[in-house]
């Protein structure tokens, strides 16, 4: 597929970069630009690396009044060999049965704690 970059619209590069609005450049012929950041011929193809061609126009929604956001969040209950309970300021209340275990048990274990270490070094209430 050929680019035919168009007077106004706005790209998106091969490194997933945002250029635009486009416009013919004041300096160098048949090339377009935005400001300073660089040229590009008319069929999209970059003056200054193969990373900056632009490949499609820019599809992706702009910024809006609503943000979405993820919470990241403890659950208290049992997990396998693992007991999560309540979260404090300081950690979370954290139990299990001191038993003979099995390889896979211990695995278990530290994946249970592992997911409950990184959701609190990720903000987790």
């Amino acid at each position: 597929m050929t680019m035919k970059l168009e007077n106004g619209k706005t790209y998106r590069m091969r490194n997933g970069g945002k250029v635009g609005p486009m416009g013919p450049s004041l300096y160098i012929g048949d090339y377009w630009a935005r400001d300073a950041f660089g040229s590009w011929g008319t069929d999209g193809q970059s003056r200054d690396a193969p990373e900056y061609d632009i490949i499609a126009e820019w599809s992706f929604p702009e910024p809006g009044p609503v943000i979405t956001e993820t919470l990241i969040r403890i659950v208290p209950g049992t997990y396998g060999h693992v007991t999560v309970g309540s979260t404090t300021p300081d950690g979370v209340f954290i139990g299990f049965l001191a038993a003979r275990m099995k390889e896979d048990d211990l695995t278990e274990i530290i994946g249970t704690l592992t997911a409950v270490r990184d959701a609190l070094r990720g903000g987790a209430k």
